[in-house]
């Protein structure tokens, strides 16, 4: 089969290792290709572009044809071998530095500190921690982060939402750079330190729960 043949080799090109057994076919394949760019280019910039950015060092394209994306389920199990490309760094590493930065502050002003402390007992309780637990992060964070983050994430269509949800669960590194892309690399670095303690829908919803604590 040409078709076949071709499609394999192209893949091969770009690193990508395609069993020919398993390939669609041409209209199952350019369907949803088409599924794929229409949904691409309604994302979020911020979503787009950190993903984008992300699948150089990640495996994270067979993400597109997971249930919680179903952008392309007709190629669901023939993309979970997609490689990273250029560049190579471990989610571990990104995930264990992504702790570093977020410390205990020099200068906080009472008024401010008062109110990250409030809502760090209510970030708290809906998480199912401790306030101990929290407080360094949150207070690191600040009030005004945290509301643009909340701002930000608002904005996002149900595709980014549901994009930038399944690649929390995968790939902090992605996450990571899709944050700094939405909102810097500072509140990223600081909201992939807090999903030690917590999913990336219950730190998502306890922001937006305890917001107006701050």
């Amino acid at each position: 089969m040409p078709f076949v043949d071709n499609f394999v080799a192209l893949m091969n090109e770009r690193g990508i290792a395609v069993d020919s057994s398993v390939v669609p076919d041409p209209e199952i394949i350019e369907g949803a290709l088409n599924n794929v760019q229409l949904w691409w280019d309604e994302l979020n910039a911020a979503v787009r572009d950190g993903f984008d950015e992300g699948g150089e060092e990640f495996a994270v394209c067979f993400i597109l044809g997971e249930p919680e994306i179903n952008v392309a389920p007709e190629l669901r199990g023939h993309s979970s071998s997609l490689r990273p490309g250029r560049r190579s760094a471990p989610v571990t590493v990104a995930a264990n530095y992504a702790r570093g930065p977020c410390g205990e502050p020099k200068y906080l002003t009472w008024e401010v500190k008062m109110a990250i402390e409030e809502f760090a007992e209510c970030y708290a309780e809906h998480v199912g921690t401790t306030v101990d637990a929290v407080i360094n992060d949150l207070r690191q964070l600040g009030a005004d982060n945290i509301r643009a983050f909340v701002s930000w994430f608002r904005g996002l269509s149900e595709a980014d939402r549901a994009l930038v949800g399944i690649v929390a669960s995968t790939a902090t590194g992605v996450l990571l750079k899709i944050l700094t892309k939405g909102v810097g690399e500072f509140i990223g670095v600081c909201l992939v330190g807090l999903l030690g303690g917590a999913s990336w829908a219950l730190l998502v919803r306890s922001c937006i729960d305890c917001e107006e604590r701050l």
